[in-house]
């Protein structure tokens, strides 16, 4: 990591343990305060260009700061990868305020003769939309991809909350010709797929940092606590299982890495990276949560321990925006789609050179 991320990543994690609460199993109100704080230091419009009233950075430092702040209860990953990524193609403005966002081909753009734009449809279980400022969908329009601003107050009426096993707000919202405060269309030749792969990605890195949070917890747990007179750690098949633990948190880590820097360099493997990294995410999660559960004893389920807190929400987030069968399936079509091979998708280096073309 080199020294402006791993300062970005040191910033945010010293603001995380100040407003993480250590032993709630559930997400509860957005965490206004970490949000305003973030807000201030230009971390949460990362990838907004300046001239749009963002930051100027990039999705390297947005993954920085979203895997430090993964615990964090607010929409960070969908500000940072969906609503930044989204405004920024289609020239919009940042709206400003608690921003959520979401991408639905289920809903229908509506363009009156003055050219503002409306929606119609069911968008489902949007993250926080309840305690949000503004919405930003990103939907399949007549001319393309449209992404629309929403002010969320005009959206109460056709609320219906939910929550995710963690606590944190999944709200579904139904729309009836609703007007957008902004709209643009997004040029070049792109898909709503494009921005449901980065939303998939924001998910995997968020695992990324609760599973390394997780790894340090047990790690610490097994260090300090004693059993027949010996530190856990001193029995060897604790240590078999810590490695075992720290190997899967290393993997999820190098999936969404790469990802993110696919993505950020806008390779054409972006969006099969993407696929992976969801993909081993969510698959590992049941190998991260088990081992540290299992390492923690009956501690870890209780309600003033920290684990479950964070074990809850790697179980939430390894079944939204597809868990591993959904993107697994994915990465089959890609590979039996593409002209190339799976050597080919992963690297984007030929898997034949030409002797020829050999220095």
């Amino acid at each position: 990591m080199s020294d402006h991320l791993a300062l970005l990543a040191s910033v945010t994690a010293d603001l995380s343990r100040q407003h993480v609460p250590d032993g709630s199993h559930d997400a509860g109100p957005v965490a206004t305060a970490f949000w305003d704080e973030l807000v201030e230091l230009g971390f949460v419009t990362l990838t907004v260009p300046e001239s749009l009233s963002g930051s100027g950075g990039d999705l390297r430092d947005a993954a920085a700061v979203l895997r430090a702040a993964a615990a964090g209860a607010m929409p960070l990953s969908e500000a940072l990868f969906l609503a930044g990524p989204a405004l920024s193609a289609a020239r919009l403005d940042w709206p400003g305020g608690i921003v959520t966002a979401a991408v639905c081909d289920d809903v229908e753009v509506h363009l009156d003769d003055t050219g503002r734009a409306s929606v119609s449809g069911t968008v489902p279980r949007v993250p926080w939309l309840r305690e949000a400022d503004h919405l930003v969908l990103v939907a399949e329009g007549r001319t393309g991809v449209t992404v629309l601003v929403l002010a969320a107050d005009s959206l109460r009426a056709g609320l219906e909350t939910g929550a995710n096993l963690a606590g944190e707000p999944r709200d579904t919202v139904r729309l009836h010709q609703a007007g957008a405060i902004a709209a643009g269309v997004v040029e070049g030749p792109c898909d709503t797929g494009w921005f449901t792969v980065l939303e998939a990605v924001g998910r995997a890195t968020q695992i990324a940092g609760v599973g390394r949070e997780v790894l340090e917890l047990t790690a610490r747990h097994v260090t300090e606590r004693e059993q027949f007179g010996r530190r856990l750690v001193a029995f060897q098949a604790v240590q078999h299982q810590l490695a075992r633990l720290a190997e899967s948190v290393a993997l999820v880590e190098m999936a969404a890495d790469a990802a993110v820097l696919a993505a950020h360099d806008a390779a054409d493997r972006a969006p099969f990276l993407g696929a992976v990294a969801k993909a081993e995410s969510s698959y590992l999660v049941r190998d991260v949560t088990a081992i540290a559960h299992q390492l923690h004893g009956a501690i870890g389920f209780t309600a003033e321990h920290r684990l479950g807190a964070l074990t809850k929400r790697l179980w939430s987030w390894r079944e939204e925006l597809g868990n591993e069968q959904h993107w697994h399936g994915v990465l089959v079509d890609r590979l039996e789609a593409s002209t190339g091979t799976l050597w080919e998708l992963v690297t984007g280096v030929p898997d034949r050179i030409d002797p020829e073309e050999t220095p």
